[in-house]
């Protein structure tokens, strides 16, 4: 994701990095904004929805998290 990337109004479903991080969203060091987003039975090797190393990550009005094991945000 590229820095102050902003997610809204987004549906990820059924996204899977089985030999990776970040079902849905990897994040390496940037700040990202995720805002009234569903994230529904991703999985990954470490953060089954969201994997975010080292950036600011902030969490705006309601969104659903469902995640497979590994559990991790």
């Amino acid at each position: 994701m590229g820095d102050n990337s902003i997610v809204l109004n987004s549906i990820f479903t059924d996204n899977n990095a089985s030999t990776f991080d970040g079902g849905a969203i990897f994040n390496n060091g940037n700040n990202f904004t995720v805002n009234i987003s569903s994230f529904t039975n991703n999985s990954a090797l470490y953060g089954g929805a969201i994997y975010n190393v080292g950036g600011l990550f902030v969490v705006g009005n309601v969104w659903l998290v469902i995640m497979q094991q590994p559990l991790a945000l």
